[in-house]
């Protein structure tokens, strides 16, 4: 297609930063986000809680998780802190999504080491993801 939607991307041109796990009880707009990054060349995984994020990971070794704050299950604060210490987790790039500005100290103390209010700005995004 001239627009390139819907072409396989070439080796070249594929990202490399490896799988981004994206983790969001919001099933339309993970979904959305998830096509959006695979059209980028992003292998993504999506998982619909903590839970799932914490299974993901262990199958999957992301490189980079987004992660949705209010989840069902448990806060994405504590989603990250879980994912760094799975066997191999100190490298995941930790990325906080939130519907709401959120309190810095509390940011600062978590394992996130960038952070997105919806809806993402997905040029920052994707410049953040290499």
């Amino acid at each position: 297609a001239p627009d390139g939607v819907g072409r396989r991307l070439s080796e070249p041109e594929r990202a490399s930063g490896g799988v981004v796990l994206l983790v969001d009880d919001d099933r339309s707009a993970a979904t959305a986000l998830a096509k959006l990054l695979t059209l980028k060349g992003f292998e993504v995984e999506v998982a619909g809680n903590g839970a799932e994020a914490i299974a993901a990971a262990t199958n999957c070794a992301p490189s980079v998780a987004i992660v949705d704050i209010r989840l069902p299950d448990m806060s994405g604060f504590e989603v990250a802190e879980r994912l760094r210490a799975l066997p191999g987790g100190a490298t995941i790039r930790c990325v906080a999504l939130s519907g709401f500005e959120l309190d810095n100290e509390e940011f600062a103390n978590s394992a996130f080491e960038h952070r997105f209010v919806k809806p993402v700005d997905l040029a920052q995004l994707i410049a953040l993801l290499g």
